[in-house]
C-alpha cells in the first residue's frame, strides 16, 4: 500500500503543479524582461525549462526505481532541497512587478537597479523623456500617455 500511496501522492502533485504553479514560469519571463531583451529572454528560458524536464524526466524514475537509486519516498528531500534553494533563489532575483508599466520596468533594468528593491524605488518617467540614446520610442510615448 506504500506504493500506492507514494504513486497517488505523485499523481496529485503533478495535477497541482501543472493546475497551479506551472503555468506561471510562462507569464513571469514575458511581463518581466526587458522589452528590449523580450525575444532573447523567452527563448533561452524555454530551452531551460525544456532542459530541466529532461533532467527531471531522467533523475525521477531512477530515485523512485528498486533496481536503481532505490530512495523511494527519500526522493522528496532531494526536491525538498532544491524547492528551497528555489526561493531563495526567487526571492532575491525575482523583481515585484505590481503597479509598474513596461517603462518603468526597463527604467529598473537599465538603471541596475537590484530586483528586490524594485518595490520601494520610485521612478521619475519625464526626467528620461529627452535622452533618446537611452529610451526606445515606445517608453516615449508611454510617458505622454501617461500623466
Amino acid at each position: 500500500t506504500a506504493k500506492w500511496v507514494s504513486g497517488a501522492l505523485l499523481v496529485f502533485l503533478n495535477l497541482a503543479y501543472n493546475s497551479t504553479l506551472g503555468p506561471v514560469c510562462y507569464t513571469l519571463v514575458a511581463e518581466i524582461s526587458s522589452t528590449r531583451l523580450r525575444a532573447k529572454t523567452i527563448s533561452l528560458s524555454r530551452v531551460a525549462y525544456q532542459l530541466m524536464n529532461i533532467i527531471c524526466g531522467i533523475i525521477v524514475p531512477r530515485q523512485l526505481s528498486p533496481a536503481e537509486w532505490n530512495w523511494g519516498p527519500k526522493s522528496g528531500l532531494f526536491w525538498a532541497g532544491s524547492a528551497i534553494l528555489t526561493f531563495c533563489y526567487v526571492w532575491l532575483r525575482v523583481p515585484e512587478t505590481r503597479n509598474r508599466s513596461y517603462g518603468e520596468l526597463d527604467l529598473l533594468f537599465e538603471n541596475h537597479i537590484p530586483a528586490w528593491r524594485f518595490s520601494k524605488t520610485k521612478v521619475d518617467r519625464k526626467s528620461w523623456v529627452g535622452r533618446f540614446e537611452k529610451v526606445d520610442c515606445a517608453l516615449i510615448m508611454m510617458s505622454r500617455i501617461q500623466p
